[in-house]
């Protein structure tokens, strides 16, 4: 069985080095575990952030995505609030993410290139 995503993967996140509580919130749930606790609707745990898109990383023509470039990097992209959970509850995985920059040290992501 193949699996593809549905929505948007390719975010950096946006991290403030000195406050982390700018750039994310924890959020649990109150109550008992739902039966199986580690599904996408289930998961007792979640983590919000302060994202962008990168739209330059991409998936190749099989759908794999292409690797991660050094942050920081830039985007133009406007901020969005993502949702992450836990891996085990996810059946697509992205286990890394880029930090986004604006400073001077931040670097344009470059397109991947074609497969020969």
């Amino acid at each position: 069985m193949e699996v593809f995503p549905t929505s948007a993967w390719n975010y950096g996140l946006i991290v403030d080095e000195h406050e982390a509580a700018k750039s994310f919130e924890l959020s649990t749930s109150d109550g008992p575990l739902a039966k199986q606790p580690f599904t996408a609707q289930s998961t007792p745990i979640q983590l919000r952030a302060k994202a962008k898109r990168i739209p330059q990383w991409t998936a190749d023509e099989k759908e794999l995505i292409h690797p991660l470039q050094p942050s920081p990097a830039k985007s133009d992209e406007p901020i969005e609030t993502v949702t992450l959970i836990p891996m085990g509850a996810a059946r697509l995985r992205i286990s890394s993410f880029p930090r986004i920059g604006q400073d001077a040290s931040a670097h344009e992501w470059s397109a991947a290139a074609a497969a020969p």
